[in-house]
Formats: structure tokens, sequence, C-alpha cells
């Protein structure tokens, strides 16, 4: 009860709160592209088809999350996605967080991707789930990450020139057809 008329207590619920559970993820690699689409796709020719993936993942909604669940999966091309860990609020790691994750609050996520052959283009999706706290109301998020690595160049092998005989030069036969007109020519002289 409120001991005056005109007094209020901001902590009284009478059921009127409404709560939107959302989630968002932001995926980057290690020099900083974001790289959503494939004609943003990283050349990591130079990398050797390897670099590191850094991921931020923030409760945007005004409700705790809980059962929060962070993956990323190959769906496209070569490449493996390895070594996924995040540092959740409370200090502990893992790809996993039963929560309460906050609203406003985020933590970070890291992995490598390698393995990306010549030739080939990329393509993780890191998905992050949770569940409202109060609601129930599941939520996802998900955020491309797209590469390419250039195919290995090889020089063409040169092949010989080939030496020109008579006959290439349009003489109309080869030397030693002339060898043999030019004795032929001697003996009929004598």
């Amino acid at each position: 009860a409120l001991p005056a008329d005109g007094d209020s207590d901001p902590t009284l619920d009478f059921g009127f709160v409404t709560y939107t559970p959302t989630i968002s993820v932001v995926k980057k690699d290690a020099a900083g592209n974001d790289a959503n689409t494939a004609a943003d796709a990283v050349d990591l020719t130079s990398a050797g088809g390897i670099t590191g993936l850094n991921f931020t993942i923030t409760n945007t909604g005004t409700e705790p999350l809980s059962d929060v669940v962070v993956t990323d999966a190959v769906t496209a091309g070569s490449g493996t996605v390895k070594d996924l860990t995040c540092t959740f609020p409370d200090g502990s790691k893992g790809t996993t967080w039963a929560g309460p994750f906050a609203p406003s609050e985020s933590f970070p996520c890291t992995a490598t991707l390698s393995d990306v052959k010549p030739g080939t283009s990329h393509t993780d999706v890191v998905t992050v789930a949770g569940k409202g706290q109060f609601s129930g109301t599941s939520v996802t998020a998900t955020d491309p990450y797209n590469a390419s690595v250039k195919a290995a160049v090889v020089p063409p092998t040169k092949k010989p020139t080939p030496k020109p005989t008579m006959a290439a030069t349009g003489a109309g036969g080869t030397i030693a057809g002339l060898a043999g007109a030019g004795v032929l020519l001697l003996a009929g002289a004598g």
C-alpha cells in the first residue's frame, strides 16, 4: 500500500509490463572485415586461407535471456570453423550459457577459419539463439562471413621452338633431298 495519495512505487507490476526479447550478433574477421555477402568476400590468398573470427553478441531486447547457444557452420564452399568459444558476462566460457543475459549486455566470441582451398569461395554463418526469461519466447540472430582464395597460378610450360627445315622455307624439299639432287647434277655433268 502507498502511504499517501499521489505516491508511486515503480517496483509494483500489475501485469502491464510487456517484454520484447531480441538478440543480435555481429561477426568480423581479425582485420575487421564484415563480409556479409559474396560481393564483399575477403581474399584470404595471402593468408593461406586462414583468419580469426570475432563475434559480438548483444541482448537488444527488454527482457533477460536464458539458454543462450552460439554455433558457427560452414554453409558453402570449403573451409573449417574451429575453436569457437565465448566469454559470457559471468566470466564463464563455452558455447552454451544458462544466463541470465541482461538487456543491453554483450559478450565476445572467437573462432578460427582455416582450410579455405585455392580456387574456392567460402561462407560460414554464426547463429545465436536464446529464450526470453519471462515470456519463454525464442529468439535467434545470424551473421554470415564470406571469403575466397584465388587459384594457384601455374606458369605455362615453354615448348622449345622447332628449327625450320627447308620445307618450312618454301623450297619444297629437305636439305638431304637437295644434297642428293646436287650429287646427281654433278654426276651427270661428268
